[in-house]
Protein backbone atom coordinates (compact mmCIF):
# COMPACT_ATOMS: atom_id res chain seq x y z
CA UNK A 1 0.00 0.00 0.00
CA UNK A 2 3.27 1.95 -0.48
CA UNK A 3 2.05 5.41 -2.32
CA UNK A 4 4.86 4.77 -5.00
CA UNK A 5 3.54 1.27 -5.84
CA UNK A 6 0.40 1.23 -7.94
CA UNK A 7 0.95 -2.35 -8.54
CA UNK A 8 2.77 -5.24 -8.29
CA UNK A 9 2.25 -8.64 -9.91
CA UNK A 10 3.29 -9.99 -6.44
CA UNK A 11 5.91 -9.38 -3.75
CA UNK A 12 8.51 -12.09 -3.99
CA UNK A 13 12.13 -11.37 -2.77
CA UNK A 14 13.94 -8.36 -2.77
CA UNK A 15 15.73 -8.06 -6.23
CA UNK A 16 18.90 -5.79 -6.24
CA UNK A 17 18.64 -5.16 -10.13
CA UNK A 18 14.77 -4.20 -9.95
CA UNK A 19 15.00 -2.64 -6.85
CA UNK A 20 18.40 -0.35 -8.05
CA UNK A 21 16.40 0.46 -11.96
CA UNK A 22 13.14 1.43 -10.15
CA UNK A 23 15.11 3.70 -7.68
CA UNK A 24 16.88 5.44 -11.09
CA UNK A 25 13.52 6.06 -12.36
CA UNK A 26 11.53 7.24 -10.17
CA UNK A 27 12.85 7.14 -6.79
CA UNK A 28 12.12 9.62 -3.80
CA UNK A 29 14.30 9.74 -1.04
CA UNK A 30 12.23 12.83 1.01
CA UNK A 31 9.32 10.10 2.47
CA UNK A 32 12.82 8.93 4.46
CA UNK A 33 14.12 12.34 5.65
CA UNK A 34 16.21 12.56 2.88
CA UNK A 35 17.52 16.09 0.80
CA UNK A 36 16.62 15.12 -2.42
CA UNK A 37 20.15 13.78 -3.48
CA UNK A 38 19.37 10.07 -4.12
CA UNK A 39 16.44 11.56 -5.56
CA UNK A 40 15.48 9.33 -9.25
CA UNK A 41 14.63 11.05 -12.01
CA UNK A 42 11.14 11.46 -12.12
CA UNK A 43 10.28 11.40 -7.91
CA UNK A 44 6.86 12.52 -8.54
CA UNK A 45 6.16 9.40 -10.65
CA UNK A 46 4.37 6.03 -9.72
CA UNK A 47 5.50 2.23 -10.48
CA UNK A 48 4.10 -0.66 -11.76
CA UNK A 49 5.85 -3.45 -11.86
CA UNK A 50 6.59 -7.22 -12.93
CA UNK A 51 8.72 -9.37 -10.93
CA UNK A 52 10.54 -11.39 -14.19
CA UNK A 53 10.75 -11.05 -17.41
CA UNK A 54 7.73 -12.27 -20.10
CA UNK A 55 8.80 -15.23 -21.96
CA UNK A 56 8.36 -15.51 -25.66
CA UNK A 57 4.60 -15.41 -25.43
CA UNK A 58 4.30 -13.04 -22.86
CA UNK A 59 5.44 -10.00 -23.94
CA UNK A 60 1.98 -8.04 -25.59
CA UNK A 61 0.18 -9.51 -22.29
CA UNK A 62 2.94 -7.69 -19.92
CA UNK A 63 2.82 -4.36 -21.68
CA UNK A 64 -0.76 -4.35 -21.82
CA UNK A 65 -1.75 -5.70 -18.19
CA UNK A 66 1.59 -2.56 -17.13
CA UNK A 67 -0.48 0.04 -19.42
CA UNK A 68 -3.73 -1.47 -17.73
CA UNK A 69 -2.96 -0.76 -14.28
CA UNK A 70 -1.35 3.27 -15.32
CA UNK A 71 1.93 2.23 -16.36
CA UNK A 72 2.73 4.42 -19.54
CA UNK A 73 6.51 4.53 -19.79
CA UNK A 74 8.00 1.20 -19.66
CA UNK A 75 11.74 0.35 -18.33
CA UNK A 76 13.43 -2.68 -19.44
CA UNK A 77 16.50 -3.79 -18.05
CA UNK A 78 16.82 -6.97 -19.41
CA UNK A 79 17.42 -9.14 -22.65
CA UNK A 80 18.57 -12.25 -24.96
CA UNK A 81 22.25 -12.27 -26.36
CA UNK A 82 21.84 -15.04 -27.58
CA UNK A 83 19.86 -13.83 -30.78
CA UNK A 84 19.45 -10.79 -33.29
CA UNK A 85 16.10 -12.02 -34.75
CA UNK A 86 13.41 -9.58 -34.85
CA UNK A 87 11.26 -12.26 -32.80
CA UNK A 88 7.70 -12.66 -31.22
CA UNK A 89 9.15 -10.15 -28.60
CA UNK A 90 10.29 -7.53 -30.97
CA UNK A 91 6.97 -7.93 -32.69
CA UNK A 92 4.98 -7.82 -29.55
CA UNK A 93 7.21 -4.25 -28.39
CA UNK A 94 5.79 -3.00 -31.82
CA UNK A 95 2.70 -4.08 -31.78
CA UNK A 96 1.90 -2.12 -28.48
CA UNK A 97 3.22 0.96 -29.40
CA UNK A 98 1.09 1.16 -32.14
CA UNK A 99 -2.05 0.05 -30.46
CA UNK A 100 -1.25 2.47 -27.34
CA UNK A 101 -0.19 5.49 -28.66
CA UNK A 102 0.38 6.99 -25.30
CA UNK A 103 3.05 4.49 -24.69
CA UNK A 104 6.73 4.29 -24.76
CA UNK A 105 9.00 0.96 -24.27
CA UNK A 106 12.71 1.55 -22.92
CA UNK A 107 15.14 -1.30 -23.49
CA UNK A 108 18.92 -1.35 -22.20
CA UNK A 109 21.35 -2.64 -24.98
CA UNK A 110 22.99 -5.85 -24.39
CA UNK A 111 26.33 -5.04 -22.25
CA UNK A 112 28.18 -6.92 -24.89
CA UNK A 113 29.97 -5.44 -28.28
CA UNK A 114 26.84 -5.82 -30.95
CA UNK A 115 22.87 -5.41 -30.53
CA UNK A 116 20.90 -8.26 -30.19
CA UNK A 117 17.43 -8.52 -28.71
CA UNK A 118 14.55 -7.16 -28.12
CA UNK A 119 16.38 -3.62 -27.98
CA UNK A 120 16.50 -4.33 -31.81
CA UNK A 121 12.52 -3.95 -31.84
CA UNK A 122 11.35 -1.17 -34.24
CA UNK A 123 9.44 1.30 -32.28
CA UNK A 124 11.33 0.79 -28.69
CA UNK A 125 13.99 3.28 -27.19
CA UNK A 126 17.09 1.36 -26.94
CA UNK A 127 19.49 2.58 -24.47
CA UNK A 128 23.03 2.57 -23.73
CA UNK A 129 25.42 3.80 -21.05
CA UNK A 130 27.84 6.41 -20.71
CA UNK A 131 30.81 6.56 -18.38
CA UNK A 132 30.41 8.43 -15.38
CA UNK A 133 33.71 10.52 -15.35
CA UNK A 134 33.48 11.90 -18.89
CA UNK A 135 30.07 11.59 -19.86
CA UNK A 136 31.03 11.98 -23.45
CA UNK A 137 32.62 8.63 -23.97
CA UNK A 138 31.42 5.17 -24.02
CA UNK A 139 30.62 3.08 -20.95
CA UNK A 140 28.54 0.36 -21.91
CA UNK A 141 26.52 -1.05 -24.76
CA UNK A 142 26.59 -2.88 -27.82
CA UNK A 143 26.48 -1.05 -31.26
CA UNK A 144 24.18 -1.48 -33.97
CA UNK A 145 22.86 -1.96 -36.98
CA UNK A 146 20.07 -4.54 -37.12
CA UNK A 147 20.07 -7.50 -39.14
CA UNK A 148 18.02 -5.53 -41.26
CA UNK A 149 19.87 -1.97 -41.76
CA UNK A 150 18.92 0.12 -38.50
CA UNK A 151 20.08 2.44 -36.63
CA UNK A 152 20.54 1.52 -32.82
CA UNK A 153 20.61 2.26 -30.21
CA UNK A 154 18.90 5.31 -29.85
CA UNK A 155 20.17 7.35 -26.63
CA UNK A 156 22.96 7.27 -24.21
CA UNK A 157 22.45 7.97 -20.69
CA UNK A 158 25.27 7.88 -17.41
CA UNK A 159 24.87 4.25 -16.20
CA UNK A 160 28.16 3.38 -14.71
CA UNK A 161 28.76 3.75 -10.89
CA UNK A 162 25.32 5.01 -10.26
CA UNK A 163 24.32 5.30 -6.67
CA UNK A 164 20.47 4.04 -6.32
CA UNK A 165 18.27 1.84 -4.06
CA UNK A 166 19.30 -0.93 -2.69
CA UNK A 167 17.12 -4.33 -1.72
CA UNK A 168 16.56 -6.50 1.31
CA UNK A 169 18.41 -2.49 3.53
CA UNK A 170 16.25 -0.18 4.93
CA UNK A 171 16.91 3.24 3.27
CA UNK A 172 20.18 2.47 1.49
CA UNK A 173 22.09 2.36 -1.77
CA UNK A 174 24.42 0.79 -3.51
CA UNK A 175 26.13 1.12 -6.96
CA UNK A 176 25.89 -0.40 -10.25
CA UNK A 177 27.10 -0.07 -13.46
CA UNK A 178 25.88 -1.54 -17.16
CA UNK A 179 23.60 -0.11 -19.33
CA UNK A 180 20.87 -1.31 -16.64
CA UNK A 181 21.45 1.21 -15.14
CA UNK A 182 20.75 4.04 -18.15
CA UNK A 183 17.52 2.67 -19.18
CA UNK A 184 15.59 3.66 -16.20
CA UNK A 185 17.25 7.02 -16.46
CA UNK A 186 15.85 8.11 -19.78
CA UNK A 187 12.68 6.15 -18.56
CA UNK A 188 12.50 8.82 -15.86
CA UNK A 189 13.26 12.01 -18.43
CA UNK A 190 10.65 10.28 -20.74
CA UNK A 191 8.61 10.83 -17.54
CA UNK A 192 9.77 14.52 -17.22
CA UNK A 193 8.80 15.13 -21.17
CA UNK A 194 5.35 13.89 -20.76
CA UNK A 195 4.38 15.84 -17.61
CA UNK A 196 5.60 19.16 -19.16
CA UNK A 197 3.14 18.19 -22.44
CA UNK A 198 0.18 17.27 -19.90
CA UNK A 199 0.73 20.25 -17.32
CA UNK A 200 0.59 22.41 -20.56
CA UNK A 201 4.16 23.55 -20.64
CA UNK A 202 4.06 23.86 -24.64
CA UNK A 203 3.65 26.03 -26.28
CA UNK A 204 4.34 29.08 -23.89
CA UNK A 205 7.27 27.86 -21.64
CA UNK A 206 4.75 27.61 -18.28
CA UNK A 207 2.14 25.57 -17.04
CA UNK A 208 -1.40 26.66 -18.64
CA UNK A 209 -3.74 23.42 -18.22
CA UNK A 210 -5.70 24.63 -21.27
CA UNK A 211 -2.99 24.42 -23.03
CA UNK A 212 -2.32 20.42 -22.08
CA UNK A 213 -2.36 17.37 -23.69
CA UNK A 214 -1.06 13.62 -23.59
CA UNK A 215 1.89 13.22 -25.79
CA UNK A 216 2.16 10.12 -27.91
CA UNK A 217 4.93 7.67 -27.56
CA UNK A 218 5.95 8.85 -30.67
CA UNK A 219 6.35 12.06 -29.95
CA UNK A 220 8.33 11.33 -26.48
CA UNK A 221 10.86 9.27 -28.55
CA UNK A 222 11.05 12.27 -30.29
CA UNK A 223 12.26 14.72 -27.83
CA UNK A 224 14.34 12.43 -26.05
CA UNK A 225 16.53 11.62 -29.74
CA UNK A 226 16.31 15.64 -30.94
CA UNK A 227 17.65 16.40 -27.05
CA UNK A 228 20.84 14.43 -27.77
CA UNK A 229 24.11 15.53 -28.14
CA UNK A 230 27.32 13.94 -29.98
CA UNK A 231 29.47 11.96 -27.67
CA UNK A 232 32.79 13.31 -28.62
CA UNK A 233 34.68 10.55 -26.99
CA UNK A 234 33.43 7.79 -28.93
CA UNK A 235 35.12 6.84 -31.69
CA UNK A 236 33.74 4.90 -34.60
CA UNK A 237 35.86 5.17 -37.54
CA UNK A 238 35.34 7.50 -40.15
CA UNK A 239 31.63 7.46 -39.61
CA UNK A 240 29.73 10.60 -38.67
CA UNK A 241 27.66 11.99 -35.92
CA UNK A 242 24.43 9.85 -35.57
CA UNK A 243 26.12 6.98 -35.87
CA UNK A 244 26.07 2.97 -34.75
CA UNK A 245 27.80 2.82 -31.79
CA UNK A 246 26.36 6.17 -30.29
CA UNK A 247 22.99 6.38 -32.08
CA UNK A 248 22.01 9.96 -31.85
CA UNK A 249 24.11 10.54 -28.80
CA UNK A 250 23.57 11.67 -24.83
CA UNK A 251 20.26 12.99 -23.70
CA UNK A 252 20.19 16.40 -22.66
CA UNK A 253 16.57 17.36 -22.12
CA UNK A 254 16.55 20.96 -21.71
CA UNK A 255 18.08 20.96 -25.21
CA UNK A 256 14.14 19.90 -26.60
CA UNK A 257 12.40 21.20 -23.39
CA UNK A 258 11.29 25.33 -24.46
CA UNK A 259 10.18 26.22 -20.55
CA UNK A 260 9.75 30.54 -20.22
CA UNK A 261 12.96 32.66 -20.35
CA UNK A 262 14.50 30.55 -22.96
CA UNK A 263 15.78 32.33 -26.12
CA UNK A 264 15.00 29.06 -28.30
CA UNK A 265 12.24 28.11 -29.22
CA UNK A 266 10.22 24.49 -30.43
CA UNK A 267 7.23 23.64 -32.40
CA UNK A 268 5.57 20.41 -32.21
CA UNK A 269 2.64 18.11 -34.12
CA UNK A 270 1.52 15.26 -32.53
CA UNK A 271 -1.08 13.60 -35.06
CA UNK A 272 -2.82 10.54 -33.32
CA UNK A 273 -3.71 8.38 -35.88
CA UNK A 274 -7.44 9.02 -35.49
CA UNK A 275 -6.78 11.79 -37.65
CA UNK A 276 -4.37 10.87 -40.20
Amino acid sequence: NHRKIKWMQSTGSGDSHGTHTAGSAAGDDGPNGGNGSYNGMAPGAFLVHHPSFPSSSQMLTYLNRAHTTGGRIHTNSWGDDGTTQYNKWCRDIDAYSHDNEDGVVMFAVTNGSNLKNPENAKSCVSVGATDKSNPNSHGSGGQGPTTDGRRKPEVFAPGCSTVSARSNRSCATTSMCGTSMASPVVAGGAALVKQYFEDGYYPGGSAKPSNGFTPSGSLIRAMLANSAVDMTGVSNGSAKYPNRKEGWGRILLDNSIFLAGDSRIMRCVDVPHSRG
